[in-house]
């Protein structure tokens, strides 16, 4: 009984460890796109060096609503909850051509927190901050796109790096259920087995 337990106890571990690390961390900013019970949900967070960078709108924000969405084939992604963003650029900016062979800009059903985006290959990779936003504070925020998969938004499974002046943000994208919802399964079937034991 005492090896079963001590069993359990080392599998809970690492359930928990990959559950913390799974989300990976390659740039300043990470993004992830995931299926989470039917809908796709895209979350954000990290801080940006806005070092280099030049405003691209004469120091005006833009509102959200002209570019909230994702737009896959064109690489192309903002999300979040703020009501105008800041665009900034710099030669030598670049990313992927694509993040998939959706042609649309499909806006998301809610979304909270900050404000991120890139605006892709569209204009020259430019990069979508909070209006307002201070260099190095860090964002935050989600998007959902109710009753959609990874496949319907047109997005193709994969990372993808995006690079500007001295900074990058992160793209992954997933159409297996998220790490949190992994973790809460394996945490069942512990419960499961365990229950399983005591009652032999």
């Amino acid at each position: 009984m005492k090896h079963t337990l001590n069993s359990l106890r080392a599998l809970a571990a690492t359930l928990i460890t990959y559950g913390s690390l799974a989300g990976g961390a390659n740039g300043a900013v990470n993004v992830n796109f995931q299926e989470v019970g039917g809908d796709v949900v895209a979350t954000f967070t990290g801080t940006i060096n806005l070092t280099g960078l030049t405003h691209q709108n004469s120091g005006e924000p833009v509102p959200v609503e002209s570019a909230i969405g994702v737009d896959p084939d064109a690489a192309t992604f903002s999300f979040g909850g703020s009501a105008a963003f800041d665009p900034y650029g710099a030669p030598g900016d670049s990313g992927p051509t694509s993040l998939g062979p959706g042609a649309t800009l499909i806006l998301p059903d809610s979304s909270s927190g900050d404000f991120f985006g890139n605006a892709g290959s569209l204009v020259s990779y430019d990069v979508w901050v909070p209006a307002g936003y201070v260099s190095g504070t860090t964002i935050s925020g989600s998007s959902t796109w109710l009753g959609e998969t990874i496949a319907s938004l047109g997005l193709t499974p994969g990372s993808y790096t995006y690079t500007w002046a001295n900074d990058s943000a992160t793209v992954n994208i997933s159409a297996v259920p998220e790490p949190s919802s992994a973790l809460l399964l394996g945490l069942g079937a512990l419960g499961i087995v365990a229950r399983r034991r005591r009652t032999c």
